[in-house]
């Protein structure tokens, strides 16, 4: 993913997580977080991908990878 590099460590960890297909409530339990934590934290990840879901982020993933 070529704008990874603009993510945090933790936006990538959390991003990681729900691409994996956990859910916001074991995202937090996992990271030892508030719900609302992760939830900023995927917002913040998407806007700084350009992206508005996780659906659009699986799709940036793949382009890349076909490039």
């Amino acid at each position: 993913m070529s704008n990874e590099a603009q993510l945090t460590e933790r936006e990538k960890e959390v991003l990681r997580e729900a691409m994996h297909g956990y859910s916001i409530d074991n995202i937090a339990k996992h990271l030892n977080l508030s719900s609302q934590t992760i939830k900023t934290y995927l917002s913040r990840s998407y806007s700084r991908l350009g992206v508005a879901s996780k659906q659009a982020v699986l799709e940036l993933l793949d382009s890349d990878k076909t490039m």
